[in-house]
């Protein structure tokens, strides 16, 4: 069976609700875990469903990178950083 799947990187809504809530959370430390949970929902969805491990570790890289540069991009808009 050939699953189509659409990048999670690639969804703008996803990013920003992911980079807000790492954001609000105020502290970079605090940001990572956020990113880190719902990294670990994301490859658990995929890994339940049967996605490779080699796939999973490649979109979650993806999102993560993604959803870095969106919260980079909002602490420059509100001038943290």
């Amino acid at each position: 069976m050939n699953l189509i799947v659409f990048p999670h990187f690639r969804n703008v809504g996803m990013i920003e609700r992911i980079a807000q809530g790492m954001a609000a959370k105020g502290c970079i430390d605090d940001a990572e875990d956020e990113l880190a949970f719902v990294l670990e929902v994301i490859a658990g969805k995929l890994e339940s469903i049967g996605v490779a491990d080699a796939d999973i570790d490649r979109e979650c890289h993806s999102l993560s990178r993604a959803a870095w540069l969106r919260w980079q991009e909002l602490q420059l808009d509100a001038g943290v950083a």
